[in-house]
């Protein structure tokens, strides 16, 4: 992109916080909106996509059809291609983002029959009932956190929504440079592009850290597949690692 020629030329800064709060508000058409979050080239893309990602990736685990189909919280709902195919299950369907263009979303809701959801700035999270949630998922999301702190944030977060028989699945980027000896890399905006990933962490280190904030973690994968229906190999390794965790249950 020039924009993005021009920067590095400058030495111009992106802030990346702003970038994600601001630019959506730029898009005017539904495809550039969506676009934005999720590379496609019309709504029906969109959807298929989710459709897929849902399947493959955020319920498939082996005890997603036990958990209560209440209430599913989505970090960082972008467009909202994937709180449309969580109302599908859950009887409301929750997202949380900092961008500002929720009208953008609401939009596309609309246009694929969505009702029964509900969308909060990530500012005004407090407003959402403690023990209320019964599944908190983040798909690509976490990798575009401006540092730790927010992954801090967020965690505490889901401590204090999640049901006691609740469970969060949570996708992150992989930190796999060997040579960096620090756990966590955050980005610095005079290296950020639009769009671009701005943190990693090594996932031993995440799942230890899930652990100490009390947390239980029922499966963990440090290196996930791109597609599931494709052969193994090398060309089919994804940069995400997930984990899948529940309030740890105090003993007495």
């Amino acid at each position: 992109m020039l924009s993005e020629l021009i920067r590095k030329i400058t030495g111009k800064k992106i802030d990346i916080r702003q970038s994600w709060e601001n630019e959506p508000l730029s898009k005017e058409s539904m495809v550039d909106f969506l676009n934005w979050f999720d590379a496609t080239t019309s709504g029906e893309e969109t959807v298929a996509k989710a459709n897929k990602e849902w399947e493959q990736r955020i319920a498939n685990f082996s005890s997603y059809s036990a958990i209560n189909k209440n209430v599913a919280l989505e970090i960082g709902f972008g467009g909202g291609r994937l709180l449309m195919r969580s109302s599908q299950d859950f009887s409301k369907a929750q997202g949380v983002d900092i961008h500002k263009n929720f009208a953008k979303t609401k939009e596309f809701l609309a246009l694929n029959n969505v009702e029964n959801y509900e969308l909060f700035h990530r500012d005004d999270i407090q407003n959402i009932p403690e023990n209320s949630v019964d599944f908190i998922y983040s798909f690509i999301v976490f990798q575009h956190f401006d540092s730790f702190e927010e992954v801090k944030y967020y965690l505490n977060f889901i401590k204090r929504v999640l049901k006691d028989d609740g469970v969060a699945h949570i996708f992150f980027a992989r930190h796999r440079d060997e040579k960096y000896d620090q756990d966590i890399k955050e980005v610095h905006s005079s290296e950020f592009y639009t769009r671009a990933c701005s943190l990693f962490m090594k996932p031993e280190y995440f799942f230890d850290y899930v652990k100490e904030q009390g947390f239980e973690i029922l499966e963990a994968e440090a290196q996930t597949k791109k597609f599931l229906d494709r052969p193994n190999g090398p060309d089919n390794i994804s940069g995400q690692a997930r984990v899948l965790f529940k309030n740890k249950q105090l003993t007495h």
